[in-house]
């Protein structure tokens, strides 16, 4: 996943991803430290009778020291789960919170959707089954359930953390999904029933997860931007449907709210999907957009005014 110093002793910890479905592995997430002569594992499952079956590092509190975000599986039950954060205290994480998920066997293993540090602290999500995404507020080493959205996966998430960008399930695999937004305030959870567009919605194609792995969201001075995109025209080839051709929108707003304000469309080649990254190029606290299409040798910048 990364390298990085975590306890700022000079020397590098590696983070690496394990096998969450085998016990016999590091969990999902596994840490390595240098001992002077080899890495060897420091953190996954500190607990006996925990595993660690998904889990995330996030700065919760703003300290500039990373927590990790975990969900437990406890003593082997299918059905019995906790969500925990662990706090590196010295030269070792140890456990400061544990919240008892809700028994829901649906799924073997609850997806750790999205950490989410806010200003009245981390927002985190769950998909605690198909058609259910659990949210929990985290504040002061205590976790409060906030509530919940029905039909939906998350797929993405605002980068200024007050957002988040769902997709409708049901129909995943029969027809296109339709985005949702979910903001926090601070005091309540509340989702809007599509983002504004033509067909009643931004809609993505079965295979979302294969041609993005989050949406693209930056900041402007105007709000957040958030670029979603979208195959808008197959082709049928070997008995598949390939997409041939992609749209990408752009959505200004902020607090749950936005609107269309710009799109553009691009071919889809075998080699793969244009890439499109936030970047603040000329330093003045704005995101810019970067397309890059390596197919095509081009790269474009467009700003938002």
């Amino acid at each position: 996943m990364s390298v990085e110093d975590l306890d700022r002793d000079g020397v590098c910890e590696v983070i690496a991803r394990g096998r969450s479905y085998d016990r016999t592995s590091p969990g999902h997430i596994g840490i390595y430290k240098w001992d002077g002569r080899t890495y060897r594992l420091w953190w996954t499952s500190p607990r006996k009778g925990e595993c660690v079956v998904d889990a995330n590092m996030c700065d919760l509190n703003g300290d500039g020291m990373k927590e990790i975000v975990a969900v437990l599986d406890l003593k082997g039950q299918s059905d019995l789960r906790a969500l925990a954060v662990y706090q590196l205290n010295g030269r070792r994480y140890q456990k400061v919170a544990q919240y008892r998920l809700p028994n829901k066997p649906a799924l073997p293993y609850p997806d750790l959707a999205v950490v989410v540090p806010t200003p009245q602290g981390c927002v985190i999500a769950i998909e605690q089954s198909n058609d259910k995404v659990l949210f929990f507020r985290h504040w002061r080493d205590k976790f409060h359930l906030i509530g919940q959205v029905v039909g939906v996966t998350p797929v993405g998430y605002s980068k200024v953390g007050t957002d988040l960008f769902v997709t409708d399930l049901k129909e995943r695999w029969l027809s296109r999904p339709i985005t949702k937004v979910v903001s926090w305030d601070g005091k309540q959870l509340r989702s809007t029933r599509t983002l504004p567009g033509e067909g009643g919605g931004i809609q993505n194609a079965p295979w979302q997860d294969v041609l993005w792995d989050e949406w693209v969201a930056g900041r402007t001075s105007l709000g957040n931007w958030v670029l979603l995109g979208e195959p808008i025209r197959w082709k049928l080839q070997h008995g598949e449907e390939i997409p041939t051709l992609a749209r990408y929108r752009l959505f200004l707003g902020a607090n749950g709210r936005y609107r269309s304000i710009w799109h553009i469309h691009t071919t889809v080649t075998e080699e793969g999907f244009p890439q499109a990254f936030p970047a603040d190029l000329d330093g003045d606290g704005a995101d810019e957009l970067v397309l890059v299409d390596t197919v095509k040798d081009k790269l474009q910048v467009f700003k938002i005014q």
